[in-house]
C-alpha cells in the first residue's frame, strides 16, 4: 500500500497532462494565402503585424472580404468583438470582419499531427501510468488475489 502512496501523486499529474493535451491543435509552420486557407474549411491561426495572434474555425470568403469563424466565447471573439457583423452565425459561433491588417500570416491546422498528438501522446502517458501502476503493486502482499 505505501509503494502505491508514494506513486500516486506521478500517476495523478500524468493523468493530469493528458487531459490538458486533449485539446491541442498544431498548426502548419509554412503560411498559406487567405485562398488557401477558406479552401482548407479547417482551423486557422492569423498572425497580425502586431504580433497579435487570433484562431478561427475556419475562413469564409464572400467577394474581396473575408471574414473569420469564431467560437461566440473564444477569446478571439472577445478581443475582436467590434468587427462582428453577426452575432448568431450558425448558432454557436460569430462571423468577423477581417481587414487586410489581420491577416498578415495565415496559418492552416496540421490535422495529421494534431491528430497523432490528441491519441499517441495520452495513449503513451496511460502506458506509462499502467508501468508505474505495476511496479507500485505488489501482487505477493497478502489479501491481494485471494
Amino acid at each position: 500500500m505505501k509503494k502505491i502512496r508514494v506513486n500516486l501523486k506521478s500517476i495523478s499529474l500524468s493523468l493530469v497532462f493528458l487531459m490538458i493535451l486533449q485539446g491541442c491543435s498544431v498548426y502548419h509552420s509554412k503560411i498559406a494565402t487567405v485562398d488557401q486557407a477558406v479552401q482548407s474549411n479547417n482551423k486557422v491561426k492569423v498572425e497580425t503585424s502586431s504580433n497579435n495572434n487570433y484562431i478561427f474555425n475556419e475562413l469564409i470568403k464572400e467577394g474581396d472580404v473575408v471574414y473569420g469563424i469564431a467560437k461566440k466565447n473564444s477569446a478571439t471573439a472577445k478581443l475582436l468583438s467590434e468587427n462582428i457583423v453577426d452575432i448568431n452565425y450558425g448558432k454557436k459561433h460569430v462571423k468577423i470582419l477581417l481587414s487586410e491588417e489581420y491577416y498578415n500570416q495565415i496559418h492552416t491546422k496540421n490535422q495529421t499531427l494534431s491528430t497523432v498528438l490528441s491519441i499517441g501522446v495520452p495513449l503513451l502517458g496511460l502506458v506509462g501510468v499502467i508501468i508505474i501502476g505495476k511496479k507500485s503493486v505488489d501482487v505477493n502482499t497478502p489479501g491481494w488475489g485471494s
